[in-house]
């Protein structure tokens, strides 16, 4: 976890400090997590994905869940049972609560980590689904846009919640 020291006198940023000229902020004579490196300093815990990053990516996974949830609704009653590349309900549950339980994690700081890890597996799995979907859905050049335009919708949809969850676990790795 990285460390964020805030002086209090100086009045510099050298070296990843943060100084002010204001006097020790409240939070850090009150905290017991937080002890004194000097006088005038204390030590900060950060998160590792920055809050603005980890409610954006949070925000992104339960609206794609919501997509995800509906598709499946939607072409699971329109399709008929037997059809290939009719959506799976087991797949839909894992997606769902999988991508629902890493967007929680993802608000708890020491875990963020572990969310966006497993947001990133769960969302390649979903994606590889959607691909195995793609291909298993017949073609019909007389019916535009065709049966195969839900499972690729949804596979775009994918990758931009994997290449969401993937920034993320680079940001908590390397911070």
């Amino acid at each position: 976890m990285a460390m964020l020291y805030v002086g209090a006198r100086t009045g510099l940023a050298l070296r990843g400090r943060i100084c002010s000229t204001t006097p020790l902020p409240r939070v850090c004579r009150m905290q017991p997590g937080y002890k004194r490196q000097h006088s005038n300093e204390c030590d900060v815990r950060v998160s590792a994905i920055s809050p603005e990053a980890a409610l954006a990516v949070s925000q992104q996974a339960v609206i794609y869940v919501a997509v995800l949830g509906g598709e499946a609704a939607y072409n699971g009653f329109s399709i008929s049972a037997g059809t290939p590349g009719r959506p799976s309900i087991g797949w839909t549950l894992v997606g769902t609560a999988g991508l629902t339980t890493t967007a929680a994690l993802l608000q708890a700081v020491p875990l963020q980590t572990i969310g966006s890890a497993a947001g990133l597996a769960i969302s390649g799995a979903v994606l590889f689904y959607f691909i195995k979907r793609i291909q298993s859905t017949p073609y019909n050049d007389r019916e535009w846009p065709g049966a195969r335009a839900w499972p690729a919708t949804m596979s775009l949809l994918t990758f931009f919640i994997l290449a969401a969850y993937a920034q993320a676990l680079a940001s908590s790795i390397t911070s």
